[in-house]
């Protein structure tokens, strides 16, 4: 065994060996008077059984900025048996660029790379004129390294081998994980300048802004480098194994670990993640096992590291962030001082930090995904783009319908990475299954879709399935897709609807700390705002769809503190999306009081002469606030999308419900001077007036989807009000429930229970026409719970007889009610069943 130790080992278990990591001696004794220094870059496999045996091809291969190779791999070749192969690689006369395992180096002259067995690679030159030394801020009196745009490579194969092209970036352990790519060009190194170069070797691929390298860095082979995204390092026998936490730029520049040029230091920690916190642990030259990563990062460790962190003075943006919560550690961390706040998120360039950038760039995958998911995601179309002019008509559909109503994204970033094509792939399908969503059908057509429900679902099925295998890492791309993808659904069959989505945005949300005012509190204003966007867009989704299908609200606000949306949180570019946006969050609120109020089981504390109150001030504040715009019309978002939550409001607050869901006193009404029907009956008719003005002017596409159930309950009451006795007030009650219909029926396959609507709405109709004058007049106060479960199991069969399998955009699994034996009624799964009128046959 060597006595000197050369270079450094990375995570992947590739070794660069470089500067004071070679062992420079006198080729002869100094008695003999003969001149002549040895580089001795590897004792060899010998001396250092560590080393692979080299007996493959020797050659040189001259490289400059047009030699750009594809990435590839070595193995052995057939007839043996079929393992990974490792090649050594010298660099002379110039600075080269090596893509190894999707990560940039700088290769300095005179630097000996061995690349690891399974590790995919690619070379090309420098491009000229890059001061290594410079692009580092160093000050030194020794030889400036510039780069030339060309180098030497003499090149060495551990055995005879081919050229074996792959698109995977991640380190390969099986031969049988190799996948093969013949389309040579598109997996070529990418051509880079200069500034292009200092980015993604020196701040990396992900803009991840670390601290300056110490001045030790000078000879280092990688003083430009990508943060190695692995949870192991290696160093040198005999060093002490090293941890730390990182996150990003939280640990200072004065204590970052120098990229050492000895053989004795220490590899280089990675500091990763942006979202949340991980653990580098040295491990003397032992390959990544399981038990070691598990150990990596047991909580204990990073507790540990985490208390480190809190003594520096500089933390940068993010650090591990434990809220106030009943947990214990909330208690063991107020036994230590904090001395630094810092910054938990960076929100505001989260979509660059995403760790799936590199796959619309250069088709290369995160290190966390299989070759074997890589290749079902292949398969299902998960890296398939639309044409340019699709993505460009959809993505003006996302920014200008979408964006306003629901600002859940850095607009300027966004714009940004789409022109660069660097968008993450399930933020990209998310963004065209929105677009194609609220888009003009137009839009669906010229894009080469037979309609609009398959347009979605293309987008969408794309979008899920790389959720569902864990593509994506980042948890604010996550609860961004999230949010999109709750306008999917419900399908009763299936457990993703719009509840489900909203569930895991609410799960993600809260990782982040969404939900409490501290994890935006020291964030700059235009990171502050996004986060707020972020969490009112979901507690508003939450509210709306929980109230739609009658289910649990996922978000418990009483455990909340997040403050109100305010104007300061959007952009100034539009002050109308910002209004409306911050009247749709307080009236969430209040959604949520009716709701319990109304359909909650047991007694609330909020009583519904309260609830009135509160409705009644919000919609006598909006009134005050359009005035701004006055005498000039307030823009149609501000008042009639506004007019229409209050009137959906009212109808949900003042609508008798049949006895089969009357608990207690849960089915109070307010008490005034009005009674509770004319009410309802006089906001049903301001809906169906709202109808014509969007039909008239073709608003449907570009319609808050949170509306559509207004059009859907106000229906419901004129339904009601259609059987009056009173002919007049009959046939007007009709001709404004045509109105409704018109409007659902126009939002058939972009609002998915449109089509549900629009099928009970038919068959009440229908049934009526046939019993003729023997539609019951009951009112729902004096309905039995016999007959509600009449018309419900009458509108559940009749439904599911005219449904032909995959007919409609929802399918919500009622053959399973009626003829599948299901024990349970229809009010387990849709609430608004329940009130509708009630009536037998005579």
């Amino acid at each position: 065994m060597s006595g000197f130790d050369f270079g450094f080992k990375i995570p992947n278990g590739s070794l660069f060996v470089h500067g004071e990591g070679v062992n420079v001696k006198s080729a002869f004794t100094h008695d003999l008077d003969i001149p002549g220094e040895m580089h001795v870059f590897n004792p060899g496999n010998a001396c250092d059984a560590t080393t692979p045996t080299f007996k493959g091809s020797f050659g040189v291969l001259p490289f400059d900025t047009t030699t750009r190779m594809p990435r590839h791999i070595h193995l052995s070749q057939p007839g043996s048996s079929l393992r990974f192969l490792a090649e050594k690689v010298l660099a002379l006369n110039g600075v080269g660029l090596l893509e190894l395992a999707g990560e940039f180096y700088v290769i300095s002259p005179m630097t000996m790379v061995i690349i690891a067995p399974g590790v995919p690679h690619a070379w090309t030159a420098c491009p000229a004129g890059l001061h290594v030394q410079g692009a580092l801020g160093i000050a030194d009196d020794k030889e400036q390294i510039v780069s030339s745009g060309s180098f030497i490579a003499v090149y060495e194969h551990e055995d005879a081998t081919a050229f074996f092209p792959t698109a995977q970036f991640g380190p390969l352990n099986d031969a049988n994980d190799y996948i093969r790519c013949d389309d040579l060009q598109s997996i070529r190194i990418p051509k880079m300048d200069i500034e292009t170069v200092i980015e993604k070797a020196w701040r990396g691929t992900y803009d991840r802004h670390r601290g300056r390298l110490q001045h030790s860095d000078l000879n280092s082979p990688m003083g430009l480098r990508q943060p190695v995204p692995t949870t192991q390092a290696s160093h040198t026998p005999g060093q002490q194994n090293t941890s730390l936490v990182g996150l990003q730029n939280s640990i200072p520049s004065t204590t970052q670990p120098a990229i050492s040029h000895r053989g004795n230091s220490e590899a280089p920690l990675s500091l990763e993640g942006n979202l949340g916190f991980s653990l580098v642990r040295g491990n003397a030259q032992a390959p990544t096992s399981p038990s070691s990563t598990d150990s990596a990062h047991s909580l204990a460790s990073m507790f540990e590291a985490y208390l480190d962190t809190r003594h520096q003075t500089n933390i940068g943006q993010c650090g591990l962030f434990l809220l106030g919560e009943p947990s214990p550690l909330t208690f063991a961390l107020a036994e230590f001082s904090q001395q630094v706040t810092s910054q938990l998120h960076n929100p505001g360039h989260h979509i660059r930090d995403s760790e799936t950038l590199q796959v619309i760039q250069r088709d290369v995958h995160p290190s966390h995904v299989s070759a074997v998911d890589v290749a079902y995601l292949r398969a299902k179309g998960a890296f398939e783009m639309a044409s340019e002019r699709t993505l460009d008509d959809l993505m003006v559909v996302f920014l200008t319908r979408f964006y306003p109503l629901y600002s859940i994204v850095n607009k300027v970033e966004m714009e940004k990475v789409y022109k660069e094509r660097k968008m993450p792939w399930i933020l990209l399908h998310a963004t065209c299954f929105v677009g194609a969503t609220f888009c003009d059908v137009s839009v669906i057509h010229r894009s080469g879709f037979a309609s609009r429900l398959q347009a979605r679902r293309h987008f969408y099925d794309r979008a899920k399935v790389l959720f569902d295998l864990g593509y994506e890492s980042n948890k604010i791309i996550l609860l961004q897709s999230a949010i999109m993808l709750s306008f999917w659904g419900p399908q009763m069959g299936n457990h993703w609807n719009p509840c489900s989505w909203i569930s895991f945005g609410v799960t993600a949300a809260v990782s982040l700390g969404l939900h409490r005012s501290v994890a935006s509190s020291n964030a700059p204003r235009g990171d502050k705002g996004l986060l707020r966007r972020l969490w009112w867009t979901l507690a508003g989704r939450d509210a709306h769809c929980s109230a739609l299908l009658g289910r649990p609200f996922r978000i418990n606000l009483a455990q909340c503190d997040t403050g109100m949306l305010a104007l300061d949180d959007f952009d100034s570019e539009s002050q109308v999306d910002g209004f409306y946006q911050v009247e749709v969050a307080k009236l969430s609120l209040i959604l949520r009081e009716i709701v319990h109020r109304r359909f909650g089981p047991g007694e609330y504390h909020t009583s519904p002469e309260n609830v009135h109150t509160m409705l009644e001030s919000w919609y006598a504040e909006l009134q005050e606030s359009l005035d701004k715009w006055r005498p000039a019309p307030p823009p149609f978002l501000c008042s009639s999308a506004l007019d229409l939550f209050y009137n959906y409001y009212r109808i949900l607050l003042y609508i008798p419900t049949p006895p089969s869901v009357r608990r207690g006193t849960v089915s109070e009404l307010p008490t005034y001077e009005c009674e509770p029907k004319a009410i309802t009956e006089s906001a049903a008719r301001e809906v169906a007036s709202t109808a014509v003005t969007i039909m008239t002017e073709t608003l449907v596409c570009s319609l808050p989807h949170e509306l559509f159930p207004s059009f859907f309950l106000a229906g419901i009451v004129l339904y009601r009000q259609k059987q009056e006795s009173d002919t007049t007030v009959a046939q007007l009650a009709k001709a404004n429930l045509d109105n409704c219909r018109i409007v659902l029926n126009e939002a058939r396959e972009l609002w998915d229970l449109a089509d549900w609507a629009m099928r009970i709405f038919e068959f009440l109709c229908s049934s009526c026409k046939r019993r003729g004058n023997q539609c019951s007049n009951k009112t729902p106060e004096n309905a039995s719970m016999s007959e509600s479960d009449t018309v419900q199991t009458a509108i559940a069969h009749e439904w599911s007889q005219d449904m032909q399998p995959g007919d409609g955009a929802v399918d919500l699994g009622l053959d399973g009610l009626v003829g599948g034996g299901s024990t349970g009624r229809m009010e387990d799964f849709l609430y608004m069943l329940d009130i509708f009128p009630s009536y037998s046959d005579q």
